[in-house]
């Protein structure tokens, strides 16, 4: 592993590609089937991301939705391809899924025969980062197989989509 740069852009086009190939797909009005608009786990309060999976799935909403001001509050200001200045189509959603950290450093890095917690203590050797402020969530769109998302928190605590 290079440094923290090479991960970075790693990251970010293994990011870019995921939303970039939904770009000629209309804007959906139904997004996922249990989507009611709020999160259990923050109170009802769906404008506020709970966790890694909320801030991904608020994240594509809002691009699909156009809102790209919301969708800018929920990426990180340092990640690659930020600030989002154009709507996208973004598929129906079958499934979000927070996995390991390792699992998601596995992907970017294509090294399925190294450790998860080998790629993890490079990972934070090379970067200086906490690994706990980071998460891997998995969005498997219907008809477009399954997207890697890198999560990390900002300063205040909230989690927020690193790379678009």
């Amino acid at each position: 592993m290079d440094d923290r740069r090479a991960f970075l852009s790693a990251v970010g086009a293994c990011v870019a590609t995921g939303v970039a190939g939904c770009a000629d797909e209309e804007p959906s009005a139904e997004r996922r089937p249990s989507d009611s608009g709020s999160d259990p786990a923050s109170g009802g309060d769906s404008e506020t991301p709970s966790g890694p999976e909320t801030a991904v799935e608020q994240w594509l909403t809002a691009i699909d939705e156009n809102d790209l001001k919301r969708a800018n509050e929920r990426m990180h200001p340092e990640s690659v391809g930020y600030p989002i200045e154009e709507q996208r189509a973004v598929p129906r959603i079958a499934e979000i899924d927070e996995r390991p950290l390792g699992e998601g450093l596995r992907d970017v890095y294509d090294a399925e025969s190294v450790s998860p917690e080998a790629l993890i203590d490079e990972w934070k050797r090379d970067t200086g980062v906490d690994p706990d402020e980071h998460a891997s969530v998995y969005v498997d769109f219907e008809g477009d197989g399954e997207i890697y998302y890198p999560t990390t928190r900002d300063s205040g605590a909230k989690w927020k989509v690193w790379g678009g």
